[in-house]
């Protein structure tokens, strides 16, 4: 017979397995705040997302953060004066989620313009 801890942990992980995104209020910040996108790896369920935030949310200078496995990506809005992308990066990595800044979180470079048949 399930005891009532079983049963709690049992709810929680019912209650826990619907969400798709977790993410953690931004706090008030010193210095610059940037925004960074990152793919995540090794993110296989919401338990790793979890974590990561977690980890996140014990890193100073951190002011904000959403993550989803399911895209396998995460937003980071951290106080540049407080911290910075590697300190972040090392971080996940040390907790089996390496991190890389995602191809479009830079800002898009100049589109090439291809010429038309009248331009010579």
């Amino acid at each position: 017979m399930l005891g009532m801890r079983q049963i709690a942990a049992l709810l929680l992980l019912i209650a826990w397995s619907g969400c798709s995104e977790i993410e953690i209020e931004p706090a008030a910040t010193q210095g610059e705040r940037v925004e960074v996108v990152v793919d995540v790896d090794g993110m296989v369920c919401d338990a790793c997302a979890k974590a990561v935030v977690d980890q996140l949310k014990r890193t100073d200078g951190v002011v904000g953060s959403a993550c989803s496995y399911q895209t396998k990506t995460a937003v980071i809005t951290f106080d540049a004066g407080v911290t910075d992308f590697e300190t972040i990066q090392a971080r996940l990595t040390a907790i089996g989620f390496p991190v890389q800044k995602a191809r479009d979180s830079e800002a898009p470079a100049e589109p090439e313009v291809a010429p038309t048949a009248g331009d010579s």
